[in-house]
């Protein structure tokens, strides 16, 4: 769950670096392209910094849809094969790092003027 939630918060880290930085690299976005294996990214800073963000969405969505049978228990892993929990319960960097992700996420809605939805 740990790198799970930190896949989340790199995704809102290059967000807020995009809404408040720009697009990076024309090498580095070929990179991310190949990441997120789609053939192209969005030009537009805004579209760019809201596609990555969307990712981050994605990834937190995941981890909702593993986690919240256990009542919203963290485990340290998700068994590949059945997509059940398994391993040590109840980490505290595991919940740390899905504030974190959660806290990236409300940053990257400020820098670009957004609300959080209900």
């Amino acid at each position: 769950m740990l790198s799970t939630a930190a896949l989340a918060s790199l995704f809102y880290r290059g967000a807020i670096d995009i809404a408040k930085n720009g697009p990076p690299s024309a090498t580095a976005l070929a990179t991310w392209a190949t990441a997120f294996n789609v053939t192209s990214l969005p030009s537009d800073t805004t579209a760019l910094a809201t596609f990555f963000a969307a990712q981050g969405d994605g990834v937190l969505l995941r981890l909702r849809y593993h986690v919240a049978p256990n009542g919203f228990h963290l485990q340290e892993q998700i068994d590949k094969n059945t997509g059940v929990q398994t391993s040590a319960h109840d980490l505290t960097w595991s919940y740390a790092e899905v504030l974190n992700a959660m806290n990236y996420r409300a940053q990257f809605l400020a820098a670009t003027g957004q609300q959080e939805q209900a």
